[in-house]
């Protein structure tokens, strides 16, 4: 399906969900889902739109979200029963969004990998705040409530073309 315009995205987005929540009649499922390029602010505007689009995904087992910060939202509050996997590409974000997102999923995510992240980091002196850009130490740092709440088995930061990861940590 081609997402064309970034007025016509929700109502593709909706029209998708459907199409797939019909498919599953026949037990067609979708485990991976990748959404790339995805800039507007709000996905869908009724409770009707939001079952359809849980009930679409609710097989969903890896989720990618690249280049589009809008979404992130949408899925913090969406039901992945089956979640175990998630990936965020190309991407300004804030470390407060992406632990609620795996702190609501927390029973079923176990991976985490980051790739090309661009992170906000909030130092607020006086009245001003500064968003500067993070290098992967210093969002590595900033994971540390992730990194060490039991939730994950394992964390990835960029792929390099070895197929090896900048970080690689496995937990417990």
């Amino acid at each position: 399906m081609l997402l064309d315009g970034q007025l016509s995205f929700p109502r593709q987005v909706e029209v998708m969900a459907t199409a797939i929540a019909a498919a599953k009649r026949y037990r067609v499922a979708i485990h991976t889902l990748i959404i790339s390029g995805f800039y507007p602010r709000v996905l869908c505007q009724s409770r009707l739109v939001t079952d359809i689009i849980s009930e679409a995904f609710s097989d969903v087992k890896e989720l990618q979200l690249h280049d589009s910060p809008a979404i992130l939202n949408f899925f913090e509050q969406c039901p992945l029963p089956q979640l175990e996997r998630f990936e965020i590409g190309c991407y300004w974000m804030s470390v407060s969004h992406l632990e609620r997102f795996i702190y609501a999923h927390a029973r079923t995510i176990k991976f985490l990998h980051l790739e090309d992240i661009w992170l906000f980091r909030e130092n607020r002196e006086g009245n001003i705040l500064n968003l500067t850009l993070a290098d992967t130490k210093m969002i590595l740092d900033s994971l540390t409530n992730i990194r060490y709440s039991g939730i994950l088995s394992e964390l990835t930061i960029n792929r390099k073309i070895d197929g090896c990861y900048e970080i690689k940590e496995s937990f417990a």
